[in-house]
């Protein structure tokens, strides 16, 4: 008697609310777009741990050199954060895209953390050694405003930019001499590198084009003595955007630079105490 009462109630609320039963295809297909929200977090949480991989080998000898750098700023440019918060959010979003799918109460939150970073791990490994990471920074570089790419997804941009604590980077746009070189900066400045007191076996071969970072002084206002120059590896593509690029290919623009820098010559060579 009492059981037939509670149906007639379940049956009274179903007919006043006009409930009706979700067809299965609905579930299937909640199942399957939660499965592949999961899949994608783990693809863009290891392209975050490829990058993470890729900005730690190449950041050269900052460990041994410090380049006039605190430890806390050596910390910031080796050990990407962004890219590592980025691992976390992703595996965190495949953990709760996971655990609403069919099966998912039958396995531990811990445990499902875990597989997400490991695959992470190994697919990022993989993504790196394919040369993924590169790629992608490569394409961050030239689209991504300069602020956020150069002092989040790439820091070691911003490390290389600051001439007044002796680091300058960017591309060569003029060959002044055997001793000095015109470079264009992040912020398209072009400045004049001197390095005749770099010996002869530790000088790259600099020509027109080459992406370059260099450690020394700044000297004077778009004027820096270096005392070492290196390749620049991540981040190089920056320098390709077209802002910059136009410094150095387009012809007025040349004209014009040309006739600056040959006012600077005459200026240098009547003030030598500025190479010393």
């Amino acid at each position: 008697m009492i059981g037939n009462k509670f149906s007639e109630k379940i049956i009274s609320k179903i007919e006043e609310k006009n409930l009706k039963p979700k067809p299965r295809w609905g579930f299937v297909f909640k199942n399957y777009f939660l499965w592949i929200i999961g899949v994608l977090s783990l693809f863009f949480g290891a392209l975050s741990f490829s990058l993470v991989i890729y900005l730690f080998n190449s950041k050269g000898s900052i460990f041994s050199d410090k380049f006039g750098a605190s430890s806390l700023e050596i910390f910031l440019v080796v050990i990407p954060i962004f890219w590592l918060a980025f691992l976390a959010l992703f595996i965190f979003l495949f953990y709760l895209n996971l655990k609403k799918t069919k099966r998912a109460y039958k396995y531990s939150p811990f445990l499902i953390l875990i597989i997400g970073l490991i695959f992470s791990i190994v697919l990022g490994i993989s993504f790196y050694a394919l040369g993924f990471s590169k790629k992608l920074d490569s394409v961050l570089g030239r689209n991504i405003n300069p602020v956020v790419y150069g002092r989040f997804m790439n820091p070691q941009l911003a490390f290389w930019s600051e001439p007044e604590k002796g680091r300058l980077s960017g591309v060569v746009s003029e060959l002044r001499d055997h001793e000095s070189f015109y470079l264009v900066d992040k912020d398209s400045k072009e400045w004049l590198v001197v390095y005749k007191n770099i010996p002869p076996s530790n000088i790259l071969r600099i020509e027109k084009g080459l992406t370059i970072r260099s450690f020394g002084e700044k000297i004077a206002d778009e004027q820096f003595n270096a005392i070492r120059i290196m390749p620049m590896h991540s981040a190089s593509d920056f320098f390709n955007r077209p802002g910059i690029r136009r410094k150095i290919n387009d012809p007025m623009f040349r004209s014009i630079m040309e006739s600056r820098n040959k006012m600077k010559n005459v200026y240098l060579s009547n003030n030598n105490c500025l190479l010393k």
